[in-house]
């Protein structure tokens, strides 16, 4: 595994627009990203940082985010119109939000 692959990745509702999620991931060297506003802001004389990071590195994260998506620390990859719900089961297709251009489409 090299250390630029996602390991895990967790979706956010936006507060700001409850129309658009962010998507935070963690790598297998250990590190986060995040493509929300705070994340991409970074002020300067600060490190980069984002609430959504923060769950991640505090361990909350699965039971923050709206979703989880790519999840190979359990050996499962959520297959395209799958969702992994916070209980850790895999909800019907049909039920499933699809999301296109980062907009949720219900």
């Amino acid at each position: 595994m090299s250390s630029d692959e996602v390991v895990k990745s967790w979706y956010y509702a936006s507060k700001s627009n409850p129309s658009l999620e962010h998507e935070t991931l963690q790598y297998a060297d250990g590190h986060t990203s995040c493509n929300c506003t705070g994340w991409k802001m970074k002020k300067p004389g600060k490190e980069r940082d984002c609430r959504h990071v923060r769950d991640v590195e505090a361990g909350y994260a699965d039971t923050k985010c709206t979703r989880i998506g790519i999840d190979r620390t359990q050996g499962r990859i959520p297959a395209v119109r799958e969702q992994v719900s916070l209980r850790g089961k895999v909800e019907a297709p049909e039920t499933v939000t699809r999301i296109k251009a980062r907009k949720i489409i219900m």
